[in-house]
């Protein structure tokens, strides 16, 4: 078997001949140029694939449905904008910020998000109303800032706790407290969890702002006695439009919103659920987190064809709308799926003449 490949800027695009009844999964690592085995796929909708999440995070992605593949191999990556929050993994300590306000309260343990051995997290433990750590960061008036960080919450232990981002702008340099915030900002809040998840939100910078308080912040629903306690990790602020959540992709430095509806021929339905691969590019899942459905990519072609491309494949039969949606300029581009249809590669190498 013989495959035609194009190369854009580290990325590659193939396309091999196979059977309409049965399709393969490849996987590319270019880095270490080495390639995993390929797996089957059911043609009908779900990949025969591991269980594991690892398996679906690796540096390259090939997805085919109904004869044709199409390969979403990660290259050279771009590097995202800047994270402003200096320590924002808690890789040994939680050196550089401000423990003020979590007396007692805030302890560096080796809890990593991404089960990293030699990195860790920061525990909030707390008895009464709300404790917070926070860093003070550069801002640019005008521009609008995506913020967050990644948090877990042991649910039937602490049920009344929410745990949460905050990003408060100040017109001074130092965030003192002592001039009331321009503006004042909240992340999509974690309430009921058993695992770790992303919480993020967009900020725009008023007028006069020169920096911002970014707090990771525990909190309790009401009045309850007794303690409460949450994890952080992966806290960032950086220059955006797009916060990436439990259902949002955030590719392309951020720049392009990817979100999907999912609907089956019984009438079952929801929003898919999104896990990022890379800057470039993610999955969207609808029934199970380790089961991908659709793969998507948005490349930078800009200095190619003048365009940004989406790309994107499925293992998957049902109604399927997918909206991606350029937040520098409010562009969006819609994809559907019919129901009962396999879900047909997509190449539009022409979908975004936004550039720079």
């Amino acid at each position: 078997m013989t495959a035609e490949v194009t190369r854009l800027a580290g990325h590659s695009l193939a396309a091999f001949p196979f059977s309409p009844a049965i399709s393969l999964l490849l996987v590319e690592d270019q880095k270490t140029e080495t390639r995993g085995a390929p797996t089957m796929l059911r043609s009908d909708r779900s990949p025969v694939v591991p269980s594991s999440r690892s398996g679906l995070q690796r540096a390259g992605r090939a997805l085919a449905v109904g004869g044709c593949c199409l390969l979403l191999a990660a290259g050279a990556a771009r590097a995202a904008a800047p994270n402003l929050v200096a320590n924002g993994g808690f890789d040994s300590s939680l050196a550089g910020w401000d423990l003020a306000l979590a007396p007692n309260s805030a302890v560096w343990q080796p809890t990593d998000a991404a089960g990293l051995v030699g990195s860790g997290g920061v525990r909030l433990v707390t008895s009464v109303f709300q404790v917070s750590i926070f860093k003070c960061i550069p801002v640019t008036a005008g521009k609008s800032y995506v913020f967050g960080a990644s948090t877990w919450r042991r649910t039937p232990q602490d049920p009344d706790g929410i745990a949460e981002a905050q990003l408060s702008f100040y017109g001074n340099t130092s965030c003192d407290a002592i001039d009331l915030p321009l503006a004042f900002e909240i992340s999509a809040p974690a309430t009921s969890q058993e695992r770790w998840i992303p919480i993020a939100g967009v900020a725009n910078a008023p007028p006069g702002a020169q920096t911002a308080r970014m707090s990771l912040v525990l909190r309790k629903a009401g009045f309850p006695n007794g303690l409460m306690s949450a994890w952080f990790d992966n806290a960032f602020a950086r220059e955006g439009n797009c916060a990436p959540g439990a259902n949002t992709l955030c590719l392309n430095d951020g720049r392009f919103a990817v979100v999907a509806t999912w609907r089956t021929a019984s009438g079952a339905s929801g929003t898919a659920g999104a896990l990022s691969f890379s800057d470039d590019s993610g999955s969207l899942w609808f029934f199970a987190a380790d089961n991908a459905e659709v793969v998507v990519k948005v490349l930078d072609a800009c200095a190619l064809n003048s365009r940004f491309w989406v790309l994107a494949g499925g293992v998957t039969s049902v109604k399927v709308d997918l909206l991606v949606t350029d937040t520098r300029t409010g562009v969006s581009r819609i994809y559907r799926n019919p129901q009962g249809t396999p879900f047909a590669p997509i190449q539009d190498t022409s979908a975004f003449a936004t550039c720079p």
